[in-house]
């Protein structure tokens, strides 16, 4: 469905709609994992420091006001703009009045944020319209509905055009049918298959009859006029080929009783445009060149799926750019955190009695980039005594010569060595529990 022409997107078992499943799978991982998440809060500015890097987010929460979150990295996955009508009406004008499926969270929060620190827009006037959102409401009406077998017709129960083909074609055809609308019609089968269905159901959204005929007169159709367009469906469904439309693939038919219509009409669902971002999900600046620190995933992005998205990669782009962006905001806290790890646990070999220890065990050029070096330094020396032995020891070598390191070695002073005992014996010990407090606290 949604412009594909195979079988090729995977749902959850038992016909369960796939955001709220994700959903349900990541919030059972970050409450496991003891990830925080703040409600009725909303980010309203991002902040640079004096070197044009992400410095954290103001944030306003509707009962504690605003506040500054400081942060080295900030990931925007705020989705599009779907729910704002002034960013619809100034970048896609031709449908300033057309009702959304989005979320009313989606109004473009993220691409705002990032538009006043610079940020580069790409796509940005490329707004997809779904082909069947409930008539007068917000709620989409699945492409698995058309994709196992429903049949699209206008208000007279004639079929208009083939039910599969991209959205932006299903929407432009509705639009052209008499009072810009259409139904959906199917039977009992695809009813108890697609669990999705039961819901429209429960939400009154079904018109339901025992006879397509009956079904025909509630929805206001012509009687005749549907009965011979579902005979004629089920013919070309049996026959292998849609001689009416060259829909490609047609699953089930409209046999069983009862049977059921939903009204539809085009609506807001997705806007391509957003962000320009790099493979490794950085967002970037007018210049092409990345914003440190600044990662964007979702629909706040643009580039990802052209002039028009096929149904179902939606899912795909937030979870490949999702996991990408979370990978790579973390990799400089990934980075020093392991070279906490490697020098707070490494063994000291035979450490000398009057300087610093120079042990390749402890050495740690190569294990993180030259960037990094100063921070972790910074960060161990002002640890425990024995952190502070170790990274002497292990980047001597990288901020002096030999020469040098040895001559320091040779003046500092016995005195100094012998009130910390500590570094005069091989101690292998791990980082006491409040040493390692202290590393994530100055590394965070």
């Amino acid at each position: 469905s949604g412009g594909a022409t195979v079988s090729r997107t995977h749902r959850p078992h038992g016909g369960m709609s796939v955001g709220p499943h994700i959903v349900d799978v990541l919030r059972a991982e970050a409450t496991k994992e003891g990830v925080g998440a703040r409600v009725n809060s909303r980010a309203v500015k991002l902040l640079l420091d004096k070197d044009f890097k992400i410095a954290g987010a103001i944030v306003h929460g509707k009962h504690s006001g605003y506040y500054k979150i400081a942060a080295r990295a900030v990931v925007l996955a705020t989705g599009g703009y779907g729910q704002n009508k002034q960013m619809i009406a100034f970048y896609r004008p031709t449908f300033k009045n057309m009702t959304s499926s989005n979320n009313v969270t989606s109004t473009g929060d993220g691409i705002t944020m990032a538009l006043n620190i610079g940020a580069s827009m790409t796509d940005i006037d490329w707004v997809q319209a779904h082909p069947t959102v409930g008539l007068d409401s917000r709620i989409l009406i699945s492409e698995t509905v058309r994709g196992v077998g429903a049949i699209m017709v206008n208000i007279k129960g004639a079929r208009f055009v083939n039910e599969l083909t991209t959205r932006d074609r299903a929407s432009d055809a509705i639009l052209h049918q008499p009072e810009r609308r259409a139904w959906l019609v199917f039977d009992s089968d695809l009813y108890n298959s697609a669990k999705m269905v039961r819901g429209y159901d429960h939400l009154g959204m079904l018109k339901k009859a025992d006879t397509i005929e009956k079904l025909a007169e509630t929805c206001g159709m012509d009687p005749a006029t549907l009965a011979g367009t579902v005979r004629s469906y089920n013919a070309y469904r049996k026959a292998g080929k849609d001689e009416a439309f060259g829909r490609p693939d047609m699953p089930l038919g409209i046999e069983k009783a009862p049977y059921y219509a939903v009204a539809v009409a085009p609506g807001i669902h997705h806007t391509m445009g957003g962000v320009a971002i790099t493979p490794q999900s950085e967002v970037l600046d007018i210049q092409s060149r990345p914003i440190p620190g600044l990662y964007a995933a979702g629909e706040v992005t643009g580039g990802v799926h052209g002039f028009n998205r096929l149904g179902g990669n939606a899912i795909a782009d937030t979870v490949v750019f999702g996991r990408r962006s979370g990978e790579h905001a973390v990799r400089p806290w990934a980075e020093e955190r392991e070279v906490v790890r490697l020098f707070a646990h490494a063994p000291l070999r035979n450490p000398p009695q009057g300087g610093f220890l120079r042990s390749d065990a402890a050495c740690g050029a190569g294990v993180i980039s030259p960037k990094k070096r100063s921070v972790v330094k910074k960060a161990l020396y002002l640890m425990r005594p024995r952190c502070k032995y170790l990274i002497r020891s292990a980047f001597g070598h990288v901020y002096r010569s030999k020469a040098s390191a040895e001559k320091k070695e040779m003046e500092l002073p016995a005195a100094r060595m012998r009130k910390k005992s500590v570094l005069q014996a091989p101690d292998s010990a791990p980082l006491s529990s409040r040493q390692e407090k202290r590393a994530s606290f100055l590394l965070s």
